[in-house]
């Protein structure tokens, strides 16, 4: 009985000294030859990752560094290196030796000339029941890596990452598809924030800004918030217009949060990102933008630039304001697949239920020296402002239904609070449409769409 109790009490301080992996691991930074794979642990114990082209792994790293995100709670960045491009790899954590995560796999970015698949998305903030239906759908697609647009969760506090973007499903498709992003003005640069990304290396001197290659694509993402300025002229533009400038790559993306061209009822054209697109983008050669910071999707075109604002993650959902430059607007939950090659962008925009909305092709081959981009939109919308309802102001004392008289079979009437949130959606099936509010007193928006065209107007709800 001694000799138990003896050996209980020699074990028993070995045990303590390794502390638990509390989520599961996911992905950051990747390249043809490395990748960083982030575990949150409730110690700073070293982290050891197995790797290797099978499961038999055969290689192995250790914890890089270590930050903490809030107290009591160590994010451990683990870098794989000695990677060949374009590979599978498999790989397993543990930090006591004894217990591993599951094995998951990952793909290496690709080599030029090499064809991929990546999604887009971003605002999934303060809605984690639709970003963890679309992280989903965004599994069954097969991306070789994300790029999101910023605003991942509402505050950047550790409870905000924890319970609005580190959801169950976006965790399954984190620990094999890597995500790069734009720092946005909810998630900003705070301590967890700076635990929760790791940013590729780069001699701008500011992790939050940075550029990475995959294929043919070189990729230049900005910061529009945590105290650095972004006018032209600043520390920022220059290098973004030096990296730009310089890179081989014959495909030229800008990445930010805040969008210079397009409007919606959250947010209208940002001054200081029009003139960074006309300094520095278009001078650059830059093909397309992708941006956030409006919650919707749209596609704009000014000059021989594209501009993609992909914000309908999950946040409350924008009004479009369609613009002179604007091809299409969609005010809808949804992410974006794009198949890239050495000559086509073909993009593809899904709604939260996986069914897709709109395609873009942009080809830059072409017979002339000077790369030629074609366009293929979906048809621009008619917008109408005729009111077509009544009773309109609504008095709750003696109105019973709100009527639509002029709606067509396959209608779709949609209504809004003037800060652009969803609060109703019905398909119609004849020419008129009667409804039962059940809102608070204010101003709403409805917009109707039949086919290609919209109509919009207010109506107004009295108690």
């Amino acid at each position: 009985m001694k000799k138990i109790l003896l050996i209980v009490i020699l074990i028993f301080p070995f045990l303590s000294l390794y502390g638990a992996m509390i989520r599961t691991p996911y992905l950051q930074a990747v390249t043809q030859n490395s990748v960083y794979v982030m575990i949150e642990c409730d110690s700073s114990d070293d982290v050891t990752v197995q790797y290797g082209l099978t499961t038999l792994y055969g290689n192995n790293a250790v914890t890089e560094s270590v930050l903490q995100p809030t107290s009591g709670k160590w994010m451990h960045r683990i870098r794989l290196t000695g990677l060949s491009a374009g590979e599978e790899y498999h790989y397993r954590a543990t930090q006591d030796g004894l217990n591993y995560t599951s094995d998951y796999v990952f793909r290496t970015a690709v080599s030029y000339g090499t064809s991929f698949r990546m999604a887009i998305t971003g605002d999934m903030r303060s809605n984690p029941t639709v970003w963890n239906k679309i992280a989903g759908h965004i599994i069954s697609h097969n991306p070789a890596f994300m790029v999101l647009t910023g605003d991942l969760c509402y505050d950047g506090s550790y409870s905000s990452w924890n319970d609005e973007f580190f959801t169950a499903n976006n965790m399954i498709l984190s620990a094999s598809v890597p995500w790069f992003n734009s720092l946005g003005n909810h998630e900003a640069w705070t301590t967890a924030t700076q635990a929760f990304i790791k940013n590729p290396d780069s001699d701008s001197g500011n992790e939050t800004y940075y550029s990475f290659d995959y294929g043919d694509f070189h990729f230049a993402v900005m910061n529009n918030y945590g105290a650095v300025s972004y006018d032209v002229g600043s520390n920022q533009a220059n290098w973004i217009y030096g990296d730009l400038t310089t890179t081989s790559k014959p495909w030229k993306v800008a990445v930010f949060h805040v969008h210079g061209f397009g409007a919606s009822s959250g947010h209208g054209e940002d001054a200081a990102m029009i003139d960074i697109t006309t300094n520095v983008f278009e001078p650059a050669g830059v093909a397309f933008t992708l941006a956030g910071h409006s919650h919707m999707f749209q596609y704009n075109k000014v000059n021989d630039c594209y501009h993609f604002i992909i914000g309908g993650g999950g946040a409350p959902l924008h009004i479009p304001t369609p613009m002179p430059y604007t091809f299409f607007s969609s005010s809808s939950w949804g992410y974006t697949i794009a198949d890239c090659s050495s000559c086509e962008f073909n993009l593809i925009q899904y709604d939260v239920n996986a069914t897709p909305i709109s395609t873009v092709i942009i080809n830059r081959c072409s017979s002339t020296p000077t790369p030629i981009f074609t366009f293929v939109p979906t048809p621009t919308l008619t917008i109408s402002e005729k009111i077509i309802v009544y009773p309109n102001p609504f008095f709750y004392s003696k109105h019973k239904k709100i009527i639509f008289p002029k709606t067509k079979n396959g209608s779709t009437i949609s209504i809004y609070t003037l800060n652009g949130e969803l609060v109703m959606r019905k398909n119609v099936l004849n020419t008129k449409y009667e409804w039962t509010p059940d809102l608070a007193p204010g101003i709403y928006v409805y917009i109707i769409k039949n086919n290609d065209t919209i109509t919009r107007g207010k109506i107004c709800i009295v108690r």
